[in-house]
Order: C-alpha cells, then structure tokens, then sequence
C-alpha cells in the first residue's frame, strides 16, 4: 500500500491506522454486545424455569395418580419413592423403565410430549398405575 503525504492534510498519512482502530472497536463492542444478550437471553432461560412436577410411591401406589403436563415442553419430574421396597418406573408410552430404591427419589425429564395420555406404572407392583396427562 502507498500513501502519500499530503502536505495539505497531515492526517492523510495516518488514515489507514485510524481506520483499523475504528474497525477494531467496533468488533470489541460487537463481542461485547453479543456476550451481554447471551448472558441476559440465559439468565431469562434460568428464571422461566419451570418448577419441577412430583410424584410420590407411597404404599406401593402413584400420589398423584393422574398428573398434568404441559404439551410441546420437556419437563423435570422428580420420582420420590417413599416405601422401604424398591420401585421400578416403567411407561411402554414414553419409553422409560427406571428403579427407585426405597427412601430416595429420582428425576425423570419427559417430553416435549403432544397432547394425550401417557400411562405408566411398577413394574414390580403391577397394580400401582398413573398416567400424565398433556393438555
């Protein structure tokens, strides 16, 4: 690149330099932008956070044995077996088999589901049935 001094114009010379400054100002400001709305669109994220849905295995049965879901969501649900007997969590609908053994709980993420019912049950206690709802 040449440049010629103008004698007219001392600042002729040193465009080029103020240039890339300006170039590279903008790009730190466009970073710093950038990671601003990242932190503040995750924040957002953090704070919609849904609380988690419950259910409770007590006396070898579902509390509550029909609950509500959001549709087109994925959603917490914490499992929380509360009998001294293991538990297995099994739904052939949503594809899910998980043992809860006693006194502990588990967290299971569903969906996102469509709109419909979708039954589970104990697999070891075949006659504790429950199944969520999705509106």
């Amino acid at each position: 690149m040449i440049i010629v001094k103008d004698v007219t114009n001392p600042y002729v010379s040193r465009l080029p330099r103020r240039l890339m400054r300006m170039i590279h100002a903008f790009a730190l400001w466009t970073r710093r932008s950038l990671l601003a709305a990242g932190l503040l669109f995750g924040f957002a994220m953090i704070a919609s956070a849904a609380p988690p849905y419950h259910i409770v295995i007590q006396g070898n049965q579902f509390h509550p044995a029909e609950l509500p879901l959001p549709a087109g969501r994925k959603v917490k649900v914490v499992v929380k077996n509360e009998d001294t007997a293991p538990a297995e969590f099994e739904s052939y609908d949503l594809n899910i088999e998980k043992v809860i053994p006693g006194h502990t709980r588990t967290t299971l993420y569903v969906g996102p589901l469509s709109a419909g019912k979708y039954h589970f049950f104990n697999d070891f206690h075949q006659a504790a049935k429950g199944r969520f709802v999705v509106k």
